[in-house]
């Protein structure tokens, strides 16, 4: 997945990401590529999906909450 988000990160119309990993109870070590970007609303955020390049947007979610004991490892998601 690290080698995924090196190719896409500097594509032309994709707004800045990130390369997140996090842990959890449930799932264990996972490993995500994120828009840099907090939404105000559903809404606002399946706009977004819809305005990345389809090879992103084809397997691109909201993710709406996170489990309570989930553990970061990024730290510009400190304050999120």
């Amino acid at each position: 997945i690290y080698d995924s988000f090196l190719e896409k990160k500097n594509l032309d119309g994709v707004p800045e990401i990130l390369f997140v990993p996090f842990w959890n109870q449930r799932d264990g070590s996972y490993f995500a590529i994120v828009l840099n970007q907090n939404f105000k609303s559903l809404e606002e955020a399946g706009k977004a999906v819809r305005h990345l390049p389809l090879e992103l947007a084809a397997s691109a979610q909201v993710l709406t909450q996170w489990s309570g004991d989930t553990v970061f490892f990024n730290t510009r998601l400190a304050g999120n």
